[in-house]
């Protein structure tokens, strides 16, 4: 969760990520729920939560990593000097598959692909859009040769904080019709990681 001033609660990842808070992203009503401690912003106290699938409200949380790659540059005081940044995003769920699922288990497992997709792409194409306006701005700035304190104060304005947004490289899992089962997002198999 975001520790920005209007969030309620933090999550402090002092070890990192780890496992148990992959699992909170992947639970279903066939697990038991994760619990973490969180600090509750506005009472200033540690306290056990529960967590259910964030998968429901942000299945590829692109914005909140853009937003903490800005934060942690504008934390650090480099405004100026944030570095563009590559995403991966790995679909556990296909986009494409062949064929019309006939058998309870393959209709409820297509269900599911659809439910957690990835919906990145349009995203994707704003952040991209976004990318050139700033390049764009950029040079129109500097080749009005008009480079005075008016002109650095609109440049400071519009692009403080700012950044590109590089490659973003989707890794897909491709299925065969009739080759999958349902809920193989939690079949980790030697196989299946290769």
């Amino acid at each position: 969760m975001d520790s920005d001033n209007n969030s309620k609660f933090r999550i402090n990842y002092d070890d990192g990520i780890e496992m148990k808070h992959v699992e909170s992203s992947m639970t279903t009503i066939r697990y038991d729920y994760p619990r973490f401690s969180v600090t509750n912003m506005s009472e200033n106290k540690i306290e056990e939560r529960t967590f259910w699938d964030g998968a429901f409200l942000a299945k590829t949380p692109l914005r909140q990593v853009m937003s903490s790659h800005r934060r942690y540059w504008l934390d650090r005081g480099e405004e100026d000097k944030i570095p563009e940044l590559e995403i991966f995003i790995v679909h556990l769920y296909p986009s494409v598959e062949h064929g019309v699922p006939t058998s309870p288990d393959a209709i409820q497992d297509r269900q599911t692909d659809l439910t957690f997709h990835d919906r990145t792409k349009f995203q994707v194409k704003i952040d991209k859009m976004r990318s050139n306006y700033i390049d764009a701005l950029q040079k129109l700035i500097h080749m009005s040769g008009k480079q005075n304190s008016e002109t650095s104060a609109i440049e400071q304005a519009l692009l403080k904080g700012r950044f590109k947004l590089g490659r973003v490289v989707y890794v897909e899992r491709k299925e065969k019709s009739g080759d999958t089962i349902f809920a193989k997002a939690f079949y980790f198999s030697p196989e299946t990681i290769r």
